[in-house]
This record gives C-alpha cells, structure tokens and sequence, in this order.
C-alpha cells in the first residue's frame, strides 16, 4: 500500500513537474513516457489515474506522442479502462480528448528553433483528424476489450466490458468538448451519422436469442445517445439543436429505407441483421428527437407541420418489423405533440383510420396501437388535450376497436398475439383517461376481464394439463394484459373501485397465482420462452396489488409471499439476471448501500449506475 501510495504521489509529481517547466524538461520526456505507460495497468487504482494525469499533462510538451504515438496511447487507454474505476474512467476520457484535440491542432512552440518548434512543424504531414479519432474510439466501444483493439477489424463483438464502452463513451463526450460548441455546430452531421453507423454496427448482435447478448446492445445503444444528449442537448443553442432535429429526421429516413420492410400480409418475413442494424439505429435517432423536441418546446411546430418536415420519417417508423423501434416511435409522438399541442387530434384520427385500413397486417397493428395508447395517454400532459366534445367518442371509438381486437384475436393465429397486445394495451390507455371516458365503457371491460381468465379455481387447476405452446402463449399476453388494464383501472379511476368491482378483480389474481404456481410444469412441457411471459405475469399482479387496499386479498398472502419468495432468491430460475419485482423502488437505501450513494450524484450516472 505505501509503496503504491508513493508511486501515485511520483507520478502527481512528475505531471505539475512537465507543465511547470514546459519545453525545458523535453530532455526527460522520452524516458517518463516509459515509465509511465508501464503503469497504465497497475493493479491500484490511485496509481492508474495518476499515471494517466501524467501522460496527459506530457501530451501538449511532447510532440512525439501526438504525431507518432496516438494508436499506442489509444491502445494503453483501452487496456487502463479493463476492470477500472469511475477515476480512472474519467482520467482516460480526459487523456483522450487531450490527445487527439492535440494531434489535430497541434501547439504552437514559444521559442524559435526548439525542439517543440521542429516537431510541430514536421508534424503536419501527420496530423490525426478528428474522422480518425472518432474511428479509433468507435473501434474500442464495438470491440469492448475483445480481440486485439485497434488491429482486430470494427465489427461490434459480444462480451466487451462495459468498464471500456463507459471510458470510450466518455471520451467521446470529453473530445467534443474539447472541440467546442461552434466546432459542433458547424460538424453536427459528420457527428450524427458516425454515431449512428455506430449503433448501426450492434445490429448483428441483436439478431439473437440470446437475453444477455441482446441487454448487452441496449446498453451500447444507451451509452450513444448519453453521447448525443451530452453534446446535442447540453452544447448548442435552440437553433442549432432545430438543425439537429431536421438532420436526424433526414438520417432516419434513410435507417428505414436501408432495408425493405414495406409489410405483406401474406408472407412470413424472415428478419435478417440489416433489419436489427436499421432497428439500433432508428430507436437512437428517435430517442433523440424525443429528447429534443420536449427540451425546445413549441419552436420545433414547423418541423411537424411542414411537409419538409420530420413527421412523415417518425410516423414509417410504426411499421418498423422490430418492436422496439414502433414502440420508440410511439414515444417520439408523444414527446412531439407536448410541444406541438395542435398536431395531437390530427395524430389520433389518423392512427384510427390507419387501424381500420391495415387490419391483416400484424407490424400495422402493433405500430398504430402503440401510438394510440401513447397519444391518448399523453394527452393530459399535452396543453390543449383532446376537445371536449370529442373526447368521449374518441374513448368509445378506440375501446370499440381494442374489444373486436381482443375478441377476435383467435380466428387468426398469425395475428393472435399482435391483436391481444394491441388490444389492451389501447384499453389501458383509455382507461387511463378518467372516470368521464371509462363510464360508459365499463359493463363491457368486466365482461372481457371474465372471459380471459377461469371461471373458477377448480378450472384454472386443471388448464395446466391442456393446450400447445401457442395457445398459452397467446393466454399469458392475454392475462398480462388484462391484469395491466386492471391496475391502470384501479390507478385513474378510484371512484369505480367499488367492493363489487374489487372482488371481480382479485378472483383473476387468484387464478394468476394458482398458474404460475406451476411454472417449473409449464416450462417443461411448453418451452422456456413461457418463463419470461409468466414473469411479466407475477409482475403485473405486484403493480395491481398495490392499487388494492390489503384487506381485501389477505387470503392471499401465503401464496403471494411464495411467489415474492421465489422472484426476489430466483428459484424458478437461477440463471436469470433480470429484475421483475418493486424491491428496488421499495428499498431505495439497499442500492445505496451496495453502489456507494455519491453514484447517484455523478454527471455520469446514467450509463455508470450499470456497472
């Protein structure tokens, strides 16, 4: 400990030493260098960041390392940043926006005929641009530590550490700084579209099964837009960040146009990587724009009214075949009718009448129910909401349309799941409208939420024996489901929880828990893909429980602590890594306890909470 305490005091010292004598310790430079990059991979932290601040300190005196040594150092930060703290992680971002700032314009020398002079002036056949930066961090951030960094080709690869896209995301972000806000403005596009082929290039490692590898590429494709909300959105002035918008709806526009997904009802499409590549980078750009449009406010109208617009790109989106990407753009038109208030019943009509024109095709369904429920859930924090007068048809149109969905989800296989999804999801978004919207509607939402569980006890026993695995997996989505319009009931409308309606609800819970009190039987006989869908199960009925007042399901606590029990030690299974309980919200001191509670305090927390 004391020995590693005095290396970090000798490197501290030797980096005030190179900037307090400036061009006068050149003779010492090459040899610090050596010792220096010896210890970007000490096993102490303190000695890592020291070395670090001291290899940063020497890059503007020592023209060597910014003309020759740039792969090397970029090299040395990617092996400091393996299993390194939030210090060091800061500490290389610094490093490499001092670095490549430098090698792109480097220093002037003070006295005519140095050393410094000579290498700055030989240097101009070597400068790094900042296209090669940005080239040599992107390598890093795909790669994440695996096979060999900068020789090893920029394919993203699955298994990288995240201590390493953390540091690299960072340097980005240090890098951009460092090049300044009219830089930014003036290179917004060269910015954009690297980072989106970026996220572009995670594509391959979404086309997977696989839970980790596919939580892996949300985590890269947050760490990006960290990058663009810490330059776009924190950087640039209201106009610029309009220019910003306009450009991302233009680079958007050419993500969906990348592949062909137009949707043909007749045909199982077979999905392929460039589709997942399309999908990263579209819900990036969406993300965004959301972002944007809601910090600009109603300054963005014309890039949603004209037809030069973005509209038109993020409205193609709901037909993406990814899910995820429908359901970013979704939000993206929640997020634009906050600040474009007089777009929000145009949008409606048009996402009904597109309902009622695409009903065969499955990624129509999903899209347009998506943007429904968001739009019509939104629209109480939207300024001017939805006319009165139109309010209550527009609830009864859509919840007409959600129930003929429900009802005949099962005449066509191919569109089962869709429509069931769809919809309750546009049943819990009218619901989440109010007591005035839901009055009307309610005699025929109790008739739904009874036909979609058993009648009884006796009968949810003995469903394990029977069905396929299509058939249970269309009724969990069902059930999940109706148990989130449930709670959404209980959450907008507390003044219809009548003791009656309450008992209607909690006999449902009752039959949930006898089902998933089977899950190790279903699993085996139907395949693993149940165990998700019934954990979204277990899920939904914590949320609904907590609407309901205990009294009213006390007969159910021994079954209910099981399955708590069996959530929070993962005894149905013990290979999951995915959290499905409310211990987190409940318990706020325990991630505290276990993170270090300054984690939350950070700048960077948002993409350091992960680690």
């Amino acid at each position: 400990m004391i020995k590693s305490q005095g290396r970090a005091e000798l490197m501290n010292t030797f980096a005030k030493m190179v900037v307090g004598l400036g061009t006068a310790a050149s003779s010492i430079h090459k040899d610090l260098y050596k010792i220096v990059r010896n210890l970007f991979n000490d096993r102490v932290m303190s000695v890592r960041v020291a070395a670090i601040n001291c290899l940063s300190a020497m890059v503007p005196e020592y023209s060597f390392l910014y003309t020759n040594e740039v792969e090397s150092i970029s090299t040395l930060c990617f092996k400091a940043l393996e299993s390194s703290n939030y210090d060091v992680r800061l500490a290389v971002a610094r490093l490499f926006a001092v670095l490549f700032h430098t090698a792109n314009n480097p220093p002037k020398a003070t006295t005519p005929g140095s050393k410094q002079q000579t290498g700055a002036s030989n240097s101009a056949a070597k400068l790094t641009t900042v296209e090669e930066a940005f080239g040599i961090l992107s390598v890093g951030f795909l790669r994440g530590g695996i096979g060999g960094f900068l020789k090893s080709g920029s394919a993203a690869v699955t298994g990288g550490q995240k201590e390493i896209r953390i540091g690299v995301t960072l340097g980005y972000i240090e890098l951009i700084k460092e090049l300044g806000s009219l830089w930014l403005e003036k290179n917004m596009l060269m910015v954009l579209r690297h980072l989106v082929e970026v996220i572009a290039k995670c594509g391959p490692l979404a086309y997977t099964n696989n839970p980790a590898q596919a939580a892996e590429v949300v985590y890269m494709r947050r760490c990006i837009g960290y990058i663009l909300r810490c330059t776009m959105g924190a950087m640039l002035s209201e106009q610029a960040q309009i220019a910003v918008c306009k450009q991302l709806g233009a680079i958007l526009a050419d993500c969906i146009n990348s592949f062909d997904y137009n949707p043909d009802p007749g045909v199982d499409r077979v999905l392929g990587p460039e589709a997942y590549a399309s999908a990263q980078a579209s819900i990036t750009i969406l993300l965004e724009i959301s972002c944007l449009v809601r910090q600009i406010g109603t300054a963005v109208t014309p890039l949603f009214v004209e037809a030069s617009g973005i509209m038109e790109p993020i409205f193609a989106c709901l037909l993406h075949p990814i899910q995820a990407t429908r359901v970013a753009a979704a939000w993206c038109l929640r997020c634009a009718t906050i600040s474009v208030p007089s777009q929000l019943t145009p949008l409606i009509d048009r996402c009904i009448s597109r309902l009622e024109h695409m009903k065969v095709c499955g990624d129509a369904i999903s899209g347009y129910s998506l943007a429904l429920a968001a739009l019509l859930a939104g629209s109480s924090d939207c300024k001017l909401g939805i006319p009165n007068g139109k309010s209550k048809f527009v609830s009864l149109q859509v919840f007409t349309v959600a129930e003929d969905m429900i009802k005949t989800a099962s005449q066509a296989s191919r569109l089962a799941q869709v429509k069931t999804q769809a919809g309750w999801t546009l049943i819990s978004a009218v619901l989440k409208l109010g007591r005035s919207s839901v009055q009307s509607c309610l005699p025929r939402l109790l008739l739904l939420w009874k036909s979609t569980f058993p009648r009884s006890i006796k009968e949810a026993e003995s469903e394990k024996n029977r069905g396929d695995a299509f058939t249970w997996t269309c009724t969990l989505e069902a059930r999940s489901g109706a148990l989130a319009s449930m709670a959404v009931f209980a959450d907008s409308c507390p003044q219809q929880m009548t003791d009656e309606v309450i008992r209607k609800i909690i006999h449902p819970v009752e039959c949930c828990l006898v089902m998933i009190s089977h899950v190790a039987l279903l699993v085996r006989n139907y395949g693993a893909k149940l165990r998700t869908l019934i954990s979204v199960v277990r899920l939904r009925i914590y949320v609904l429980l907590s609407h309901i007042s205990p009294k009213y399901y006390e007969h159910l606590y021994a079954q209910l602590l099981r399955e708590l029990v069996a959530d929070m030690t993962l005894s149905d299974n013990a290979q999951s890594t995915l959290c499905t309980s409310h211990l987190a919200s409940l318990c706020p001191g325990v991630d505290e306890t276990l993170l270090g509670a300054w984690l939350v305090d950070t700048d960077q927390a948002f993409i350091e909470h992960e680690v």
